[in-house]
C-alpha cells in the first residue's frame, strides 16, 4: 500500500472511530457539560500531524448530529483544527512523545474556549461553560493520552505501526 493510500485509510478510520464513539456516548458528547471520550483520539496527531485531518473530519461529522446545529459544526471543527495546529507547532521540536502529549492536552483544554464562545452565542453563560468544558476536555485528553502512551510504550507492534522510535517515548 502506498503512503498516500495508507494516510487516507488511517484518516478515514480515525474519523469513523471518532464519530462512532461520540454518537454512542451522545448524552456526554454535547453541551456545556460534556466529556467527549473521542477527544482521546487527538493524541494520534502528536505521532503523525497528518492524522489531524481524520480527527477534524470526525468532529465535523459528529457535530452534524449536535443539538446545537450547524454552529457546532463550524465552531467544533474550527476548535479542533486550531488547537491541533497550535499543539503540533508547539511540540514540533519536542522528541519525547510523553511531553508532546502533555503539550497537546494543555493546548486542547485551553483551546476549548472556542466552544465556550459558541455556547455563549447560543445563550449559555460563557465562564460557566468554559469552566465545565475545560475540565471535561482536560480529563478526556489526560486520560486518553495516558492510555495512548501506555499502549504504545508497551507494544513494539504499535511503535512500528506508528513509526515511533522507542528512544523518543
Amino acid at each position: 500500500m502506498n503512503n498516500r493510500t495508507k494516510s487516507m485509510a488511517t484518516n478515514a478510520i480515525l474519523a469513523a472511530v471518532y464519530v462512532a464513539v461520540s454518537l454512542f456516548l451522545a448524552p456526554f458528547s454535547f453541551g456545556a457539560i460534556q466529556l467527549r471520550v473521542a477527544e482521546m483520539l487527538n493524541a494520534t496527531y502528536m505521532c503523525k500531524p497528518k492524522w489531524l485531518i481524520g480527527v477534524a473530519i470526525g468532529v465535523f461529522i459528529t457535530n452534524l448530529f449536535s443539538p446545537f446545529g450547524m454552529i457546532d459544526v463550524f465552531f467544533g471543527t474550527a476548535n479542533t483544527i486550531i488547537s491541533g495546529v497550535v499543539a503540533i507547532m508547539l511540540a514540533r521540536k519536542v522528541k519525547s512523545l510523553k511531553w508532546r502529549l502533555v503539550i497537546n492536552s494543555i493546548v486542547c483544554a485551553v483551546g476549548i474556549v472556542v466552544i465556550a464562545i459558541e455556547l455563549a452565542i447560543t445563550g449559555l453563560p460563557f465562564w460557566e461553560s468554559y469552566a465545565t468544558l475545560f475540565v471535561g476536555e482536560l480529563l478526556s485528553m489526560t486520560i486518553g493520552s495516558f492510555i495512548f502512551y501506555l499502549v504504545i510504550s508497551k507494544s513494539s507492534f504499535m511503535q512500528r505501526a506508528l513509526e515511533i522510535d522507542p528512544a523518543n517515548l
